[in-house]
């Protein structure tokens, strides 16, 4: 089964300091409600996800769509009538998508697009039979936010090219080209002047086909042979480069020849072809280019093992320099040629793919997963509940949506309890929050549900704007303890007219209260009389004190503590 696909839990007791950027591939299951297919991936301003998939419910094939708000994925069924077994998915610039789909009920291309909430769904071409490989119809957004269409015809024999011209779908034929049982693959991309370039596959014979390209000069298609003497190819992509120079990637398997993803690339004069990888079959290539106009590429690798096994990797290619690097994202018995790739701004790789062993659509993206440094993680035992506090320091320009915390019970002696059931670690982990813990840095948070005498352990986890989660580290308590003098909570923070305090007090005796501004005057105090050891609470009116940043400072026989308030009117 896969190996890539594990949750990386980094634990440290009280302290841990993180400083170093780890890259490599973190996973999310989007969907795991049904059979999954095909899917599509673009990014929006923001680097979140938006994906469109077919969802095999078992009596159609739906196209659905799933973005991420940046705190949760909210998933849409967009067509449930016919049978999709493809699409493609592109954002305009207002981050609203467009999906490019075939209908194989309807035998059609079909377009749709998010208008004011509701999707507004087109018929494009409704006598367009593709028999048996189902290519995708790819979609491409232009810089009127115009979108652009191409798709292979087959019952007719024909790459067609479609273009939206604010009023009406303008439809070309780029080349009548033979039918065969691996159709034709086509990708599409545009140059700086809106102008379509198109790969596809042109059949030769019954056993032989050939990888062509076509660029529309703004009159005439100019159509060019790239590659020959295959014998299947089931797939092809284009990207575009900032001298507007087509990098397309494909698949090639000839027998005795090889099995090959493939990459081409004009360089302004001629095609230079590179063989990335072998492998007793290879298929699902797309490509996407960088900022810096390297390529970056994903396909899967299908190696053969005796007696008639198959073993499947998602691979992931890229180019920064001389020399291709590689990275496996997942692998295992069930992967299918359904993945798709985008880069966000920062070059970094996004992937959707279908998991067909767990029947699962999964979002993968490659990335520091570790952006914040944790400099504190305590947890303080009061009387009845549990506070947690830590500070962090943050990558300059990361934007943290919030924290999850998550808890174990301990043995008494502080080791870990035996699950009867299940050996691993994380199962024992349940989480405290409902929604994201926010605030202010340092950041706490009260646990309440606890029992007495009870050893904890709790395990802190930061949420990103990019949607990334990563476990910062773990601090342990036990209930009932109160070791010291200490404020559990100030609230509400930024305050009008009162704050509120809950401290712990470990003895009976006198509290003292004052509040100082950011000049050091101290501007109010109280003293408190506490009988016994309590959680004890205190309300200090600060209705007469101007808008501002105060010291809030506590004082129990020898100790003192502080923390920041605010006051905002």
């Amino acid at each position: 089964m896969r190996n890539a696909i594990q949750t990386v839990v980094i634990t440290a007791i009280f302290i841990f300091l993180i400083s170093t950027p780890i890259y490599c591939f973190y996973y999310i299951v989007v969907d795991s409600s049904s059979d999954f297919a095909y899917s599509s991936i673009a990014l929006d301003s923001q680097s979140f996800p938006h994906i469109a998939y077919v969802d095999n419910t078992f009596t159609t094939l739906d196209l659905k769509y799933a973005y991420w708000t940046g705190t949760e994925w909210h998933i849409q069924t967009i067509d449930s009538e016919g049978d999709i077994f493809n699409c493609s998915l592109a954002l305009d610039s207002q981050g609203d998508p467009h999906i490019a789909f075939y209908d194989d009920i309807n035998e059609s291309i079909k377009y749709a697009h998010l208008v004011g909430g509701n999707w507004d769904i087109q018929s494009i071409d409704e006598n367009c039979r593709v028999y048996d490989s189902i290519p995708r119809p790819e979609i491409v957004i232009d810089t009127a936010d115009y979108p652009h269409i191409t798709y292979a015809n087959e019952a007719l024999g024909v790459m067609k090219y479609a273009k939206w011209n604010g009023s009406e779908w303008e439809i070309q034929d780029v080349e009548n080209v033979n039918y065969m049982p691996y159709g034709h693959a086509p990708s599409l991309c545009l140059d700086s002047l809106n102008l379509p370039h198109i790969s596809y596959i042109d059949h030769l014979s019954e056993w032989s086909c050939g990888l062509k390209y076509a660029k529309f000069s703004g009159t005439d298609w100019e159509i060019q042979r790239i590659d020959s003497e295959m014998e299947e190819t089931i797939s092809t992509s284009i990207a575009i480069d900032s001298d507007d120079n087509p990098h397309i990637a494909y698949d090639f398997n000839a027998s005795p020849v090889g099995h090959y993803a493939k990459y081409a690339k004009w360089n302004g004069s001629e095609w230079v072809i590179e063989i990335l990888e072998d492998g007793y079959w290879t298929a699902g290539e797309r490509i996407a280019i960088d900022s810096d106009d390297s390529p970056h590429i994903i396909y899967e690798s299908t190696e053969f093992t005796y007696p008639y096994n198959y073993y499947y990797k998602f691979r992931y290619a890229r180019k920064p320099g001389s020399e291709w690097l590689y990275e496996t994202i997942a692998e295992g018995d069930g992967y299918g040629v359904v993945g798709d790739l985008a880069l966000s701004e920062d070059n970094n790789p996004h992937v959707s793919y279908c998991d067909y062993d767990d029947q699962s659509l999964i979002y993968a993206w490659e990335g520091s997963g570790i952006y914040v440094d944790l400099l504190s993680f305590t947890a303080q035992p009061s009387h009845s509940a549990i506070i947690l506090s830590w500070q962090i320091e943050t990558t300059e320009g990361e934007q943290i949506t919030g924290f999850n915390l998550y808890r174990r019970t301990l043995a008494p002696d502080g080791d870990d309890i035996h699950h009867p059931l299940d050996e691993s670690r994380d199962q024992l982990w349940e989480q405290l929050n409902d929604s994201l813990i926010t605030g202010q840095n340092p950041y706490a948070y009260t646990n309440t549900t606890v029992e007495p005498s009870k050893a904890y352990e709790y395990k802190l986890e930061v949420v990103l704007a990019d949607q990334s989660a990563q476990t910062l580290g773990t601090t342990q308590a036990i209930t009932g303890v109160t070791t010291s003098f200490a404020i559990l909570e100030l609230y509400p923070n930024p305050a009008n007219n009162y704050l509120k305090l809950l401290l712990s007090v470990p003895d009976a005796g006198l509290v003292t209260l004052e509040l100082y501004d950011l000049t050091g005057r101290l501007v109010m105090c109280r003293e408190i009389d506490v009988s016994e050891p309590s959680d004890t609470e205190a309300v200090v009116d600060v209705s007469g004190l101007a808008s501002g940043v105060y010291t809030l400072r506590a004082s129990f026989g020898k100790a003192q503590v502080s923390a920041l308030a605010v006051i905002a009117r």
